[in-house]
């Protein structure tokens, strides 16, 4: 595979992997076996596969740096790793060492990031993840898991004008007694739905889901490789009667509590590969 120069279109569509991915399998009757550094390629699930009926799945979401200097840089890995094994945990997969999972994404860096992140101030995007792989019916814990750790191209999440946030309560998330704090597939497959416009997804760059009856939001905060700061104008719950409105008077409803600007607060803690 060939490395897409800067603006490829090929980038826009995140589909674009790195030579190799990293393997682990779990069973329960032997545990961890040895990861496996190995070529990029497809996977072989049984139709029975829990993940594909269950959505026993959780991910992660980081990036590989090259920095002006020229050096590999991981952002924070023990903080996306400790997470991941809260979210396998939440949704009935095998827990691990968080720190055995930053050994292999450091490794990932040090195989595929000398060849694929050749210019300075260019990211690529981590994705470890772990399915429940047993081929079996039946809501019970997966006898089988696969964690996996692959690397891809992402479009840039920085916009010159700033980003805009919509807060909704067309749909929710997170609630209490659930599953919202853990990084599921399972929070994400519902904003896959088409209820906003081609022109909405062009003016909006975050999607905030709100409970319908909590307090106004005013700030908004999300840690991940530094904080985005969102100042947002008082929201109001919605009346029992706004919930007849027709979609597209709810939509411009909505618009008007678009933000305008976001700042970005960058920490400086890192890993650095020399």
């Amino acid at each position: 595979m060939t490395v897409p120069a800067p603006g490829d279109p090929i980038i826009a569509t995140a589909s674009q992997c790195t030579d190799h991915m990293i393997t682990a399998v779990w069973k329960a009757s032997e545990g961890w076996s040895a990861p496996e550094l190995k070529p990029y390629g497809n996977f072989s699930l049984a139709p029975t596969a829990s993940v594909l009926h269950y959505a026993t799945e959780c991910f992660e979401g980081m990036k590989m740096y090259r920095g002006y200097d020229g050096k590999l840089r991981l952002f924070r890995p023990d903080c996306n790793c400790r997470r991941m094994v809260m979210s396998s945990v939440r949704c009935s997969l095998p827990a691990f060492d968080p720190k055995e999972l930053e050994k292999l994404i450091i490794a990932m860096v040090a195989v595929d990031g000398p060849k694929w992140l050749p210019t300075p101030g260019t990211f690529l995007y981590l994705r470890p993840t772990m399915i429940g792989s047993a081929g079996a019916l039946g809501v019970a814990t997966p006898k089988e898991a696969t964690l996996f750790v692959i690397s891809t191209f992402m479009p840039p999440m920085d916009q010159k004008t700033g980003l805009k946030l919509l807060a909704s309560t067309n749909g929710v998330r997170a609630w209490p007694g659930g599953f919202g704090y853990a990084k599921l597939g399972a929070n994400y497959g519902m904003f896959c739905k088409t209820d906003w416009s081609e022109t909405l997804k062009l003016i909006i760059t975050k999607v905030l889901v709100c409970l319908p009856m909590v307090k106004p939001v005013r700030e908004v905060t999300i840690k991940s490789f530094g904080c985005w700061m969102a100042r947002l104008p008082r929201l109001e719950p919605p009346t029992s009667s706004s919930y007849g409105k027709p979609q597209k008077e709810r939509l411009s409803s909505l618009l008007r509590h678009l933000t305008t600007k976001l700042s970005w607060m960058v920490s400086r803690e890192e890993v650095s590969f020399n």
